[in-house]
């Protein structure tokens, strides 16, 4: 009889240690999977603050910026010849 309480109590204690494995494997599962996006975004968020980058981006807004200096003072002009006072 008490080989038999023994056994029982070594199965049960079995099943419970395959749970607990199991929720440790599953959260294993959901970290690996949450780190894995974080590289993902950090790599993301790398790329577009690179110095290379940050470069283009600064070199293409100083051109905007100059085009639409430009643009402004044609539209003036444009504006004064309509209100009448036309250019020598």
């Amino acid at each position: 009889m008490l080989v038999r309480t023994q056994v029982r109590n070594l199965i049960a204690s079995r099943e419970e240690m395959k749970k607990n494995i199991g929720e440790i494997y599953t959260s294993l599962d959901r970290i690996q999977a949450g780190e894995a996006v974080k590289v993902s975004q950090l790599k993301t968020i790398s790329k577009i603050l690179s110095p290379d980058n940050l470069e283009r981006r600064h070199r293409e807004l100083g051109i905007l910026l100059s085009d639409i200096s430009d643009l402004k003072h044609r539209m003036e002009t444009v504006e004064r010849m309509h209100n009448g006072d036309h250019p020598n």
